[in-house]
């Protein structure tokens, strides 16, 4: 299953993207804001509780975190795992990037590891970026 802001715009993208890497007949895309009621998506997965969560690029929107933790606590199973990836996009900002992963473990998430990695900038190949990848296990 692949989440998404609910936006007629964002979800037919979704959808186009799970067609062009032939996935669209086993990935079912549903509209999702973080820290909503979870029961919609459990119900379309079948009423179970997800074994794995994945996010990407999700931490620059620091208002939402509290909320992004709340949805992954209740769309995943207790041992499940959250796999996440981010990286810097504002220079100046990264404490409150960072604070993320404190929000997370003070509300029932376990970092079992991150992991860095220098690549190209996203805009710029003529820059490098540090990557993290980042393991949280449901307690």
């Amino acid at each position: 299953m692949s989440t998404d802001y609910p936006s007629k715009s964002v979800i037919r993208n979704l959808r186009r993207n799970c067609q062009r890497n032939g996935v669209e007949n086993v990935v079912q895309v549903e509209e999702y804001i973080w820290g909503e009621d979870a029961a919609p998506v459990i119900a379309a997965n079948q009423g179970e509780f997800f074994d794995v969560a994945l996010a990407t690029e999700c931490l620059w929107r620091h208002e939402s975190h509290a909320s992004l933790v709340n949805s992954v606590l209740a769309l995943l199973k207790p041992g499940g795992i959250f796999l996440m990836t981010y990286s810097h996009h504002v220079p100046g900002f990264e404490e409150q990037d960072d604070e993320f992963l404190a929000i997370a473990e003070a509300n029932g998430l376990t970092k079992a590891s991150v992991v860095e990695v220098e690549a190209p900038h996203m805009w710029s190949d003529e820059k490098m970026s540090t990557l993290y990848f980042v393991k949280l296990i449901k307690r």
